[in-house]
Protein backbone atom coordinates (compact mmCIF):
# COMPACT_ATOMS: atom_id res chain seq x y z
CA UNK A 1 0.00 0.00 0.00
CA UNK A 2 0.95 3.68 -0.08
CA UNK A 3 2.68 3.61 3.31
CA UNK A 4 4.65 0.46 2.63
CA UNK A 5 3.62 -0.94 6.03
CA UNK A 6 2.65 -4.36 4.67
CA UNK A 7 5.99 -4.75 2.87
CA UNK A 8 7.96 -3.73 5.96
CA UNK A 9 6.15 -6.45 7.89
CA UNK A 10 6.40 -9.19 5.23
CA UNK A 11 9.80 -8.65 3.60
CA UNK A 12 11.81 -10.06 6.55
CA UNK A 13 10.08 -13.37 5.78
CA UNK A 14 11.89 -13.51 2.44
CA UNK A 15 15.16 -15.39 1.96
CA UNK A 16 17.94 -12.80 1.66
CA UNK A 17 18.15 -9.07 2.09
CA UNK A 18 19.16 -8.56 -1.54
CA UNK A 19 15.75 -10.02 -2.46
CA UNK A 20 13.77 -7.86 -0.04
CA UNK A 21 13.77 -4.51 -1.81
CA UNK A 22 10.59 -2.86 -3.07
CA UNK A 23 9.30 0.48 -4.28
CA UNK A 24 6.15 2.20 -3.08
CA UNK A 25 3.10 1.87 -5.33
CA UNK A 26 0.32 4.46 -5.67
CA UNK A 27 -2.96 2.57 -6.30
CA UNK A 28 -4.76 5.77 -7.30
CA UNK A 29 -2.30 6.46 -10.12
CA UNK A 30 -1.66 2.76 -10.83
CA UNK A 31 2.02 3.54 -10.81
CA UNK A 32 5.00 4.21 -8.57
CA UNK A 33 4.50 6.67 -5.79
CA UNK A 34 5.99 10.07 -6.57
CA UNK A 35 8.51 10.99 -5.40
CA UNK A 36 10.17 7.59 -5.83
CA UNK A 37 10.44 5.72 -2.52
CA UNK A 38 12.63 2.66 -1.96
CA UNK A 39 11.32 0.35 0.74
CA UNK A 40 14.32 -1.41 2.27
CA UNK A 41 13.54 -2.74 5.76
CA UNK A 42 16.48 -5.20 5.80
CA UNK A 43 19.24 -2.98 4.34
CA UNK A 44 19.25 -4.95 1.10
CA UNK A 45 20.58 -2.03 -0.95
CA UNK A 46 23.69 -1.87 1.20
CA UNK A 47 24.16 -5.63 0.83
CA UNK A 48 23.93 -5.27 -2.95
CA UNK A 49 26.57 -2.55 -2.96
CA UNK A 50 28.83 -4.66 -0.77
CA UNK A 51 28.16 -7.87 -2.77
CA UNK A 52 26.98 -9.75 0.32
CA UNK A 53 24.37 -12.48 0.70
CA UNK A 54 22.74 -12.06 4.12
CA UNK A 55 19.69 -13.90 5.47
CA UNK A 56 16.63 -11.88 6.45
CA UNK A 57 15.79 -13.68 9.68
CA UNK A 58 16.94 -16.55 11.84
CA UNK A 59 14.03 -18.61 10.47
CA UNK A 60 15.07 -18.14 6.84
CA UNK A 61 16.49 -21.65 6.42
CA UNK A 62 13.91 -23.35 8.63
CA UNK A 63 11.05 -21.86 6.61
CA UNK A 64 12.56 -23.18 3.36
CA UNK A 65 15.73 -25.30 3.63
CA UNK A 66 16.38 -24.90 -0.11
CA UNK A 67 17.62 -21.44 0.81
CA UNK A 68 20.71 -23.14 2.25
CA UNK A 69 21.69 -24.01 -1.30
CA UNK A 70 20.28 -20.89 -2.91
CA UNK A 71 22.70 -18.80 -0.85
CA UNK A 72 25.58 -20.49 -2.64
CA UNK A 73 23.87 -20.19 -5.99
CA UNK A 74 23.82 -16.41 -5.54
CA UNK A 75 27.52 -16.59 -4.64
CA UNK A 76 28.23 -18.43 -7.87
CA UNK A 77 26.05 -16.41 -10.21
CA UNK A 78 26.65 -12.93 -8.79
CA UNK A 79 30.20 -13.36 -7.44
CA UNK A 80 28.96 -12.35 -3.98
CA UNK A 81 30.18 -13.59 -0.61
CA UNK A 82 28.24 -14.84 2.40
CA UNK A 83 27.87 -12.60 5.43
CA UNK A 84 29.72 -14.21 8.36
CA UNK A 85 26.52 -14.52 10.40
CA UNK A 86 24.78 -16.17 7.44
CA UNK A 87 27.61 -18.66 7.03
CA UNK A 88 27.46 -19.48 10.74
CA UNK A 89 23.70 -20.06 10.63
CA UNK A 90 24.01 -22.10 7.47
CA UNK A 91 26.67 -24.32 9.01
CA UNK A 92 24.49 -24.93 12.08
CA UNK A 93 21.44 -25.84 9.99
CA UNK A 94 23.07 -27.59 7.01
CA UNK A 95 21.39 -30.93 7.72
CA UNK A 96 17.98 -29.40 7.01
CA UNK A 97 18.81 -29.76 3.31
CA UNK A 98 17.93 -33.45 3.55
CA UNK A 99 14.22 -32.63 3.50
CA UNK A 100 14.27 -30.84 0.13
CA UNK A 101 12.96 -32.54 -3.02
CA UNK A 102 15.60 -33.68 -5.48
CA UNK A 103 14.20 -31.65 -8.37
CA UNK A 104 14.53 -28.41 -6.40
CA UNK A 105 18.08 -29.26 -5.37
CA UNK A 106 19.02 -30.14 -8.94
CA UNK A 107 17.90 -26.77 -10.28
CA UNK A 108 20.09 -24.80 -7.87
CA UNK A 109 23.04 -27.16 -8.25
CA UNK A 110 22.90 -26.99 -12.03
CA UNK A 111 23.06 -23.19 -11.88
CA UNK A 112 26.11 -23.44 -9.62
CA UNK A 113 27.87 -25.91 -11.93
CA UNK A 114 27.03 -23.81 -14.99
CA UNK A 115 28.70 -20.75 -13.48
CA UNK A 116 32.42 -19.96 -13.88
CA UNK A 117 32.77 -20.00 -10.09
CA UNK A 118 31.68 -23.56 -9.33
CA UNK A 119 35.06 -24.37 -7.77
CA UNK A 120 35.04 -21.54 -5.22
CA UNK A 121 31.36 -22.09 -4.48
CA UNK A 122 31.66 -25.83 -3.88
CA UNK A 123 34.68 -25.25 -1.66
CA UNK A 124 32.57 -22.84 0.40
CA UNK A 125 29.84 -25.50 0.58
CA UNK A 126 32.44 -27.95 1.86
CA UNK A 127 33.49 -25.54 4.63
CA UNK A 128 29.92 -25.34 5.91
CA UNK A 129 29.44 -29.13 5.54
CA UNK A 130 26.46 -28.52 3.26
CA UNK A 131 28.28 -30.41 0.52
CA UNK A 132 28.56 -33.49 2.69
CA UNK A 133 24.92 -33.24 3.72
CA UNK A 134 24.00 -33.26 0.04
CA UNK A 135 26.45 -35.97 -1.00
CA UNK A 136 27.37 -38.46 1.74
CA UNK A 137 29.25 -40.39 -0.96
CA UNK A 138 31.76 -37.53 -0.98
CA UNK A 139 31.83 -37.26 2.80
CA UNK A 140 33.08 -40.85 3.06
CA UNK A 141 36.34 -39.75 1.45
CA UNK A 142 37.18 -37.05 3.98
CA UNK A 143 40.42 -37.97 5.72
CA UNK A 144 40.93 -41.09 3.57
CA UNK A 145 44.60 -41.36 2.61
CA UNK A 146 45.71 -42.27 -0.90
CA UNK A 147 48.82 -43.78 -2.56
CA UNK A 148 52.01 -41.74 -2.85
CA UNK A 149 51.06 -40.26 -6.22
CA UNK A 150 48.46 -38.19 -4.36
CA UNK A 151 49.01 -35.22 -2.06
CA UNK A 152 45.38 -34.92 -0.89
CA UNK A 153 42.85 -37.21 0.72
CA UNK A 154 40.00 -38.54 -1.43
CA UNK A 155 37.59 -35.75 -0.48
CA UNK A 156 39.95 -32.85 -1.14
CA UNK A 157 41.22 -34.51 -4.32
CA UNK A 158 37.67 -34.50 -5.69
CA UNK A 159 37.33 -30.79 -4.89
CA UNK A 160 40.69 -30.07 -6.49
CA UNK A 161 39.68 -32.00 -9.61
CA UNK A 162 36.62 -29.75 -9.94
CA UNK A 163 38.83 -26.67 -9.68
CA UNK A 164 41.24 -28.04 -12.27
CA UNK A 165 38.31 -28.83 -14.53
CA UNK A 166 37.37 -25.15 -14.50
CA UNK A 167 40.94 -24.26 -15.46
CA UNK A 168 40.84 -26.64 -18.42
CA UNK A 169 37.50 -25.27 -19.56
CA UNK A 170 38.82 -21.72 -19.45
CA UNK A 171 41.96 -22.55 -21.48
CA UNK A 172 41.59 -25.83 -23.42
CA UNK A 173 44.57 -25.10 -25.68
CA UNK A 174 46.89 -24.87 -22.69
CA UNK A 175 46.23 -28.49 -21.78
CA UNK A 176 45.31 -30.01 -25.16
CA UNK A 177 47.46 -28.07 -27.65
CA UNK A 178 46.92 -30.50 -30.54
CA UNK A 179 43.20 -31.09 -30.05
CA UNK A 180 41.99 -27.79 -28.59
CA UNK A 181 39.40 -27.41 -31.34
CA UNK A 182 37.76 -30.75 -30.59
CA UNK A 183 37.83 -30.07 -26.85
CA UNK A 184 36.35 -26.58 -27.27
CA UNK A 185 33.59 -27.89 -29.52
CA UNK A 186 32.72 -30.60 -27.00
CA UNK A 187 32.63 -28.14 -24.09
CA UNK A 188 30.42 -25.72 -26.03
CA UNK A 189 27.82 -28.37 -26.88
CA UNK A 190 24.73 -28.46 -24.67
CA UNK A 191 25.46 -28.78 -20.97
CA UNK A 192 28.71 -30.73 -21.46
CA UNK A 193 30.80 -28.25 -19.48
CA UNK A 194 28.56 -28.50 -16.42
CA UNK A 195 28.31 -32.29 -16.75
CA UNK A 196 32.10 -32.55 -16.71
CA UNK A 197 32.23 -30.47 -13.54
CA UNK A 198 29.84 -32.94 -11.94
CA UNK A 199 31.99 -35.83 -13.14
CA UNK A 200 35.14 -34.20 -11.76
CA UNK A 201 33.54 -33.67 -8.35
CA UNK A 202 32.22 -37.23 -8.16
CA UNK A 203 34.86 -39.17 -10.10
CA UNK A 204 36.39 -40.89 -7.06
CA UNK A 205 33.31 -41.49 -4.90
CA UNK A 206 33.82 -45.21 -5.40
CA UNK A 207 37.15 -45.25 -3.56
CA UNK A 208 35.88 -45.57 0.04
CA UNK A 209 33.89 -48.66 -0.92
CA UNK A 210 36.81 -50.59 -2.42
CA UNK A 211 39.85 -49.57 -0.37
CA UNK A 212 42.25 -52.39 0.36
CA UNK A 213 45.94 -52.80 1.14
CA UNK A 214 48.62 -54.47 -0.91
CA UNK A 215 52.22 -55.46 -0.28
CA UNK A 216 53.95 -53.21 2.23
CA UNK A 217 50.65 -51.61 3.24
CA UNK A 218 50.21 -49.87 -0.10
CA UNK A 219 46.71 -48.44 -0.48
CA UNK A 220 44.73 -49.89 -3.39
CA UNK A 221 41.42 -48.71 -4.86
CA UNK A 222 40.88 -51.45 -7.44
CA UNK A 223 37.51 -51.13 -9.17
CA UNK A 224 36.71 -47.69 -7.80
CA UNK A 225 35.79 -46.47 -11.27
CA UNK A 226 33.11 -49.14 -11.68
CA UNK A 227 31.67 -48.64 -8.20
CA UNK A 228 31.86 -44.88 -8.71
CA UNK A 229 29.74 -45.22 -11.84
CA UNK A 230 27.09 -47.09 -9.86
CA UNK A 231 27.12 -44.46 -7.12
CA UNK A 232 26.89 -41.76 -9.77
CA UNK A 233 23.66 -43.37 -10.95
CA UNK A 234 22.33 -43.12 -7.39
CA UNK A 235 23.31 -39.46 -7.04
CA UNK A 236 21.69 -38.54 -10.35
CA UNK A 237 18.63 -40.55 -9.38
CA UNK A 238 18.21 -38.60 -6.14
CA UNK A 239 18.38 -35.38 -8.14
CA UNK A 240 15.83 -36.67 -10.67
CA UNK A 241 18.14 -36.16 -13.63
CA UNK A 242 17.08 -37.23 -17.09
CA UNK A 243 17.99 -40.76 -18.16
CA UNK A 244 20.47 -39.48 -20.71
CA UNK A 245 22.35 -37.23 -18.28
CA UNK A 246 22.33 -39.98 -15.65
CA UNK A 247 23.79 -42.48 -18.10
CA UNK A 248 26.46 -40.05 -19.29
CA UNK A 249 27.54 -39.10 -15.76
CA UNK A 250 27.99 -42.77 -14.86
CA UNK A 251 29.84 -43.41 -18.11
CA UNK A 252 32.26 -40.54 -17.52
CA UNK A 253 33.00 -41.72 -13.98
CA UNK A 254 33.48 -45.33 -15.10
CA UNK A 255 35.75 -44.23 -17.94
CA UNK A 256 37.97 -41.72 -16.16
CA UNK A 257 40.80 -44.24 -15.68
CA UNK A 258 40.88 -45.39 -19.31
CA UNK A 259 43.35 -42.73 -20.51
CA UNK A 260 45.60 -43.43 -17.51
CA UNK A 261 45.65 -47.13 -18.37
CA UNK A 262 46.15 -46.60 -22.11
CA UNK A 263 48.99 -44.08 -21.90
CA UNK A 264 51.69 -46.73 -21.22
CA UNK A 265 50.44 -48.60 -24.30
CA UNK A 266 50.95 -45.49 -26.43
CA UNK A 267 54.38 -44.80 -24.95
CA UNK A 268 55.48 -48.32 -25.93
CA UNK A 269 54.18 -47.87 -29.47
CA UNK A 270 51.44 -50.48 -29.05
CA UNK A 271 48.38 -48.24 -29.35
CA UNK A 272 46.41 -49.56 -32.32
CA UNK A 273 43.39 -48.48 -34.37
CA UNK A 274 41.55 -51.40 -32.79
CA UNK A 275 42.12 -49.92 -29.32
CA UNK A 276 40.93 -46.52 -30.52
CA UNK A 277 37.81 -48.08 -32.03
CA UNK A 278 36.97 -49.88 -28.79
CA UNK A 279 37.28 -46.60 -26.92
CA UNK A 280 35.12 -44.69 -29.39
CA UNK A 281 32.48 -47.43 -29.48
CA UNK A 282 32.34 -47.63 -25.70
CA UNK A 283 32.25 -43.90 -24.94
CA UNK A 284 30.59 -42.46 -28.02
CA UNK A 285 30.19 -38.69 -27.84
CA UNK A 286 31.91 -38.59 -24.46
CA UNK A 287 35.29 -39.92 -25.58
CA UNK A 288 36.53 -36.31 -25.53
CA UNK A 289 34.95 -35.75 -22.13
CA UNK A 290 36.74 -38.74 -20.63
CA UNK A 291 40.10 -37.31 -21.67
CA UNK A 292 39.24 -33.89 -20.23
CA UNK A 293 38.16 -35.60 -16.99
CA UNK A 294 41.36 -37.64 -16.87
CA UNK A 295 43.36 -34.44 -17.35
CA UNK A 296 41.58 -32.76 -14.42
CA UNK A 297 42.18 -35.88 -12.32
CA UNK A 298 45.89 -35.86 -13.17
CA UNK A 299 46.29 -32.13 -12.50
CA UNK A 300 44.69 -32.65 -9.08
CA UNK A 301 47.31 -35.29 -8.26
CA UNK A 302 50.66 -33.96 -7.08
CA UNK A 303 52.23 -36.46 -4.70
CA UNK A 304 55.90 -37.51 -4.80
CA UNK A 305 55.02 -40.84 -6.43
CA UNK A 306 53.22 -39.32 -9.40
CA UNK A 307 54.61 -40.54 -12.75
CA UNK A 308 56.40 -37.87 -14.79
CA UNK A 309 54.80 -36.17 -17.81
CA UNK A 310 51.34 -37.49 -16.87
CA UNK A 311 49.46 -34.56 -18.40
CA UNK A 312 51.58 -34.60 -21.55
CA UNK A 313 50.82 -38.30 -21.93
CA UNK A 314 47.06 -37.78 -21.65
CA UNK A 315 47.17 -34.99 -24.25
CA UNK A 316 49.31 -37.10 -26.59
CA UNK A 317 46.97 -40.08 -26.25
CA UNK A 318 43.96 -37.90 -26.97
CA UNK A 319 45.67 -36.55 -30.08
CA UNK A 320 46.39 -40.12 -31.20
CA UNK A 321 42.75 -41.13 -30.72
CA UNK A 322 41.53 -38.09 -32.66
CA UNK A 323 43.96 -38.80 -35.51
CA UNK A 324 42.88 -42.41 -35.63
CA UNK A 325 39.23 -41.37 -35.62
CA UNK A 326 39.73 -38.95 -38.48
CA UNK A 327 42.02 -41.11 -40.61
CA UNK A 328 40.92 -44.68 -39.91
CA UNK A 329 37.67 -45.01 -37.96
CA UNK A 330 35.37 -42.37 -39.43
CA UNK A 331 36.01 -43.40 -43.06
CA UNK A 332 35.07 -46.99 -42.24
CA UNK A 333 31.98 -46.14 -40.18
CA UNK A 334 30.69 -43.62 -42.71
CA UNK A 335 30.64 -46.01 -45.69
CA UNK A 336 28.59 -49.17 -46.29
CA UNK A 337 30.01 -52.32 -44.71
CA UNK A 338 32.04 -54.58 -46.98
CA UNK A 339 29.78 -57.39 -45.82
CA UNK A 340 26.53 -56.83 -43.96
CA UNK A 341 25.08 -59.27 -41.48
CA UNK A 342 22.67 -60.50 -44.16
CA UNK A 343 25.59 -60.99 -46.56
CA UNK A 344 27.45 -63.06 -44.00
CA UNK A 345 24.42 -65.25 -43.27
CA UNK A 346 23.80 -65.86 -46.99
CA UNK A 347 27.44 -66.57 -47.88
CA UNK A 348 28.13 -68.93 -45.00
CA UNK A 349 24.67 -70.40 -44.38
CA UNK A 350 24.40 -68.97 -40.87
CA UNK A 351 21.22 -68.44 -38.87
CA UNK A 352 20.57 -65.09 -37.18
CA UNK A 353 22.15 -64.93 -33.75
CA UNK A 354 25.00 -63.64 -31.59
CA UNK A 355 27.65 -65.23 -33.81
CA UNK A 356 26.67 -63.04 -36.76
CA UNK A 357 26.84 -59.93 -34.60
CA UNK A 358 30.25 -60.98 -33.31
CA UNK A 359 31.56 -61.56 -36.84
CA UNK A 360 30.22 -58.19 -38.03
CA UNK A 361 31.89 -56.35 -35.13
CA UNK A 362 35.21 -58.15 -35.59
CA UNK A 363 35.15 -57.52 -39.34
CA UNK A 364 34.61 -53.82 -38.66
CA UNK A 365 37.67 -53.81 -36.39
CA UNK A 366 39.68 -55.54 -39.09
CA UNK A 367 38.62 -52.86 -41.60
CA UNK A 368 39.68 -50.09 -39.21
CA UNK A 369 43.03 -51.81 -38.67
CA UNK A 370 43.57 -51.98 -42.44
CA UNK A 371 43.61 -55.78 -42.43
CA UNK A 372 40.66 -55.96 -44.83
CA UNK A 373 40.16 -53.53 -47.73
CA UNK A 374 37.77 -55.20 -50.20
CA UNK A 375 34.83 -57.58 -50.43
CA UNK A 376 36.91 -60.58 -51.46
CA UNK A 377 39.30 -60.03 -48.56
CA UNK A 378 36.28 -59.68 -46.28
CA UNK A 379 34.91 -63.06 -47.44
CA UNK A 380 38.27 -64.71 -46.85
CA UNK A 381 38.56 -63.06 -43.44
CA UNK A 382 35.12 -64.33 -42.37
CA UNK A 383 35.92 -67.84 -43.62
CA UNK A 384 39.15 -67.87 -41.61
CA UNK A 385 37.34 -66.51 -38.57
CA UNK A 386 34.70 -69.24 -38.72
CA UNK A 387 37.39 -71.92 -38.96
CA UNK A 388 38.98 -70.56 -35.80
CA UNK A 389 35.80 -70.39 -33.72
CA UNK A 390 34.07 -73.57 -34.88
Amino acid sequence: NKTGYHLVRVNPQRDFTINSLAVAFDPQRAGLLAPYQLIDPTAGAAALRQAIVRHCSDRAFVDDPLRLLRAYRFMAELDFRLAPETEDLLRAQAMLIGGVAGERLAHELQLIMASPRACATVRAMARSRLLEALFPELAAGRGMKQPSCHHLDVFDHCLEALCRMEEIQEQPARFFPDTAGQVSDYLAAGANAALLKWAALLHDIGKPGVRSYGEGGRIIFHGHDRLGGELGLEVAGRLRWSRQDTRRLAQLIRGHMRPHHLHPVLSKGRFTPRAALRLVKELGEDVVGVFVLAMADSLATAGPGKPPVSEEGIAALHAAVIRCWQQRIRPVLSRPRLLSGHDIMALFDLAPGPLVGKITAELERAEVAGEVTGKEEAREWVADYLERVR
